[in-house]
C-alpha cells in the first residue's frame, strides 16, 4: 500500500517486527496491530485470528511503498509443512483494514468485525453476569463449607452464574494431579452434587473450572495422547500436554464435559492453560510448529462439536488469565478472562484498554474488592462496568455500605448491558500506561455514551469530549450518590474526585 507524499526515503532493509513463537498467542504481544499514515489520517489496523505462533512486520518497499504482513507460523517459528502432488494447505486466517481517524475508529470497526465472525451464542447477547470464587477470594482452597456461603453472598449481590474454580479435584496440592476430573472427597465430603444443588436452589446457573489441555506427571495414558519431543513427553511446571490431533483425546476429554453436565447440571467452563507446549510436538508432524497449528485445529473443532451438542453451554477463555487472547479462540467461545492481576488499581489499566483486543461484552474484567472501604468497593465495581464484570472477592468482609455498593454496581450493568453489547468503544485520552495520572475508557451506544473515568494518581480528570456542544446533559451513574464535582469546560469534562485512586461512570446524552 503507498504512504502518499513526497521526498520518500528509498528502500531499506530495516523493518518492525513483532510476535508470539509457541502455544500462548497473547503471553507477550497481542496478535493485532494498527499503523497510521500520518500525512492522510488513514489507520491500517488488523488482527490474525490463530491460537498459536504468529508474526507481524511492517517496512519499507519499493518507491517509497509501506507493506504489512501477517503470519501465521512461519520459518522463524521453525514451520514448514511438506504438501504431496494434488494435496493443499490454507494459512491462518487474517483481518486487515483501513479507516480515517484515530486509534478508537480503529478498534470501533474491528470490534464490529470480531462481532460478525464470532460464533452466535445466548450469551454475549444476554452479557450475564458471573461470580468466581478464585481471585482474592478462596484463591483455589475450595470446601463445601465455604462455597455454600460464598453462594449466598453471590446470589445476594444478584450474579447469574457461579464458577467454582480450581481445587475442587484434590484434597491437598492440586496443580500436578489434574487430569481425571472428580471431585476430592475431603473437600466435598458430600459430594459436589450438593454445592451444584445448592447453587440452583439459589437460582444460580453452576459452572466450573477446568483445564482439559493438560495432565498432571501421574497420569500412566500413552505417549502419543501427549505432546512429544525426541521421543519424551514435554513437560511444563509438573504438567503433560494433551494432543488433539489423537482423536482418543478428544473422545476422552469430551466424555469428561459431558458427565460433569449430566451428572452436575453443570452449564459453564472456565477453561484454563496454565502451560504451555514450546515449540510443539514432533510426533507425527512434518514440523514442530505445524503439530501446534494442526492442535489448534482439532481444538477449535472439538469445540464446535460441544456447542452443537449443549448450544447453551457458557465457556470462558482463560489461557492463565489471558495469554491466549485471539479470536482464533474467541470466534468460539464467549468470554475471555483478561488478567489474573490482583491488583485493583493495576486491574484498572487493563479495565482502560483490553477493549482494543477483544469486544467489550466478551470482556471478563475481575470486580474483586478486599477492602471494605467505599472508594476501593467503587473503583473495583466501575473496572467490570463497560465490560463483562467477572464477580469475586472476600465479600465475607464487606460490611452493610459495601455490599449495597456491589448490588448497586450489578443492578446498574443489568440496567446498561445491552447497549454495552452493541456499542463500540473509544478512548478519549488513547492508550493508558502504568504512568497515566487519568485512565478513561468509554462505550459510545445508539442514544447514550458510557464513560469510565480512574483517576489513579490525582485528583482531578480533564477528558475531551467529541461534539461537546451537541452534549444535552453529562452525569455520575455510578455511584447514585455523586460524591465528586464535574463541569464541561472548554469542550472537556473536567472531574474533581474527592480523592486519589477514585473512579466514576459517567453517561453521557446527546441532543
Amino acid at each position: 500500500m503507498p504512504v502518499r507524499g513526497y521526498n520518500l526515503p528509498p528502500k531499506g532493509n530495516n523493518r518492525f517486527h513483532y510476535g508470539v513463537s509457541g502455544s500462548w498467542s497473547s503471553c507477550e504481544y497481542l496478535p493485532m496491530g494498527m499503523a497510521r499514515d500520518r500525512e492522510t489520517g488513514e489507520i491500517y489496523y488488523f488482527e490474525i485470528e490463530h491460537s498459536g505462533s504468529w508474526e507481524v512486520e511492517y517496512g519499507s518497499g519499493n518507491a517509497g511503498q509501506m507493506y504489512i504482513c501477517l503470519l501465521g507460523p512461519n520459518d522463524e517459528s521453525d514451520w514448514w509443512k511438506n504438501l504431496n502432488p494434488g494435496e493443499t494447505f490454507t494459512t491462518v486466517p487474517a483481518a486487515f483494514g483501513i479507516c480515517i481517524g484515530d486509534e478508537s475508529e480503529a478498534i470501533a470497526e474491528l470490534t464490529k468485525y470480531r462481532r460478525m465472525i464470532r460464533r452466535t451464542n445466548e450469551d454475549d447477547k444476554k452479557c450475564n453476569i458471573v461470580f468466581n470464587d478464585y481471585m482474592n477470594c478462596l484463591m483455589g482452597d475450595p470446601t463445601t463449607e465455604r462455597e455454600l456461603s460464598i453462594i449466598d453472598k453471590a446470589a445476594e449481590l444478584g450474579c447469574e452464574y457461579y464458577c467454582l474454580d480450581a481445587g475442587w479435584y484434590d484434597d491437598g496440592f492440586w496443580w500436578d494431579r489434574v487430569g481425571e476430573w472428580k471431585e476430592a472427597s475431603g473437600r466435598f465430603p458430600n459430594g459436589l452434587q450438593e454445592v451444584c444443588d445448592y447453587a440452583h436452589s439459589k437460582g444460580l446457573k453452576m459452572g466450573l473450572w477446568l483445564e482439559i489441555e493438560v495432565m498432571g506427571v501421574a497420569c500412566k495414558l500413552p505417549d502419543d495422547w501427549f505432546v512429544c519431543r525426541h521421543g519424551k513427553r514435554h513437560i511444563d511446571n509438573k504438567r503433560y500436554m494433551l494432543d488433539f490431533r489423537n482423536p482418543e483425546v478428544r473422545k476422552y476429554c469430551r466424555d469428561v464435559v459431558d458427565r460433569l453436565i449430566n451428572d452436575y447440571g453443570v452449564e459453564y467452563f472456565k477453561v484454563d492453560y496454565n502451560v504451555t507446549m514450546g515449540y510443539g510436538s514432533d510426533l507425527n508432524s512434518d514440523s514442530c510448529a505445524d503439530a501446534i497449528r494442526e492442535h489448534y485445529e482439532c481444538l477449535h473443532q472439538w469445540y464446535e462439536e460441544i456447542f452443537r451438542d449443549h448450544p447453551e453451554l457458557v465457556v470462558e477463555n482463560c489461557g492463565s488469565g489471558g495469554q491466549r487472547m485471539d479470536y482464533g479462540m474467541l470466534k468460539i467461545l464467549s468470554l475471555q478472562s483478561t488478567s489474573d492481576q490482583t491488583d485493583y488499581l493495576y486491574n484498572a489499566n487493563i479495565a482502560a484498554n483490553v477493549a482494543s483486543a477483544v469486544t467489550p461484552e466478551q470482556g471478563g474484567m475481575w470486580v474483586y474488592p478486599y477492602e471494605d472501604e467505599e472508594e476501593h468497593v467503587i473503583y473495583n465495581v466501575v473496572n467490570g462496568m463497560l465490560l463483562r464484570p467477572y464477580i469475586s472477592g472476600m465479600v465475607w468482609k464487606l460490611g452493610e455500605n459495601s455490599m449495597n455498593r456491589m448490588k448497586e454496581g450489578i443492578s446498574l450493568y443489568k440496567e446498561i448491558r445491552e447497549e454495552v453489547r452493541d456499542g463500540v468503544p473509544f478512548f478519549p485520552l488513547g492508550f493508558g500506561t502504568l504512568k497515566s495520572e487519568v485512565l478513561a475508557y468509554g462505550v459510545k451506544a445508539e442514544k447514550n455514551t458510557y464513560l469510565s473515568v480512574w483517576t489513579p494518581r490525582t485528583t482531578e480528570a480533564v477528558i475531551p469530549l467529541e461534539n461537546a456542544e451537541q452534549v444535552r446533559r453529562v452525569s455520575v451513574i455510578y455511584p447514585k450518590e455523586e460524591m465528586c464535582g464535574y463541569k464541561i469546560e472548554n469542550g472537556n469534562l473536567v472531574v474533581k474526585m474527592p480523592q486519589e485512586k477514585a473512579a466514576r461512570l459517567f453517561k453521557i446524552e446527546m441532543k
